[in-house]
């Protein structure tokens, strides 16, 4: 990442972000908190793909659909936080 950010012509927001990266590294992740370390293998969920392999898109809402259910997908739900 030192030699990406020094030599390579990066956008301003992908230095930043690799400059915090380097920030919270130095500062040994102090603001993270400790139990996030390790995660139980029952727990890990592992995704295999390969680059090359077809896929099917589907799309994620019908524009002709009046279904507000289906239309909200993505959309900030203020009953849903306060649970």
């Amino acid at each position: 990442l030192r030699n990406l950010l020094h030599e390579s012509p990066l956008n301003k927001r992908i230095q930043y972000m690799i400059e915090v990266l380097f920030a919270v590294r130095k500062d040994q992740f102090k603001a993270n908190p400790s139990g996030l370390d390790l995660v139980n293998e029952n727990v890990q969920y592992t995704h295999m793909f390969a680059l090359d392999d077809p896929c099917k898109l589907e799309p994620m809402h019908d524009e002709n659909s009046d279904d507000e259910e289906k239309s909200n997908i993505g959309s900030f739900d203020s009953d849903e936080e306060s649970k």
